[in-house]
């Protein structure tokens, strides 16, 4: 499977999860030029993809195929990316959606636990246990 097709993969199965997962808008005026899932799947796509906000802005901008995938006709501006995943996306309901989208994908779950120099596993550094040893 190429790249192009793994992400159009991503794209549509994000989708999928968050339709189930949204109402399709957030009540009955509320314009209709973009879906809650749509905008969600989008938001999944900057967090799996590890973009900031204009970053994803600029992908889907750049990827027709992106962009038919998750069934958009115009590219959602970054601030309505952010001003919808603070509203609608918590922490604990973001992380949920990309395990669930990590699951049906089979990326297989990773622990990772380094310092900010990544050389020592512990979560404290050792100046810090140092400090504390000496008070």
């Amino acid at each position: 499977m190429s790249s192009a097709q793994q992400w159009l993969r991503f794209t549509r199965l994000a989708l999928e999860i968050t339709e189930a997962a949204l109402p399709a808008y957030a009540h009955k005026f509320s314009p209709r030029r973009f879906t809650l899932p749509q905008l969600a799947a989008c938001v999944l796509l900057k967090e799996y993809r590890q973009l900031d906000w204009r970053g994803v802005q600029g992908l889907l901008e750049l990827a027709p195929g992106l962009r038919q995938g998750l069934g958009l006709q115009e590219v959602p501006d970054y601030t309505t990316l952010w001003r919808f995943a603070r509203r609608w996306l918590e922490g604990q309901k973001l992380g949920r959606l990309l395990v669930e989208l990590a699951n049906r994908l089979g990326v297989g779950a990773v622990t990772v636990a380094v310092d900010s120099t990544g050389l020592d596993p512990d979560r404290t550094s050792s100046y810090f246990r140092a400090r504390r040893e000496r008070r």
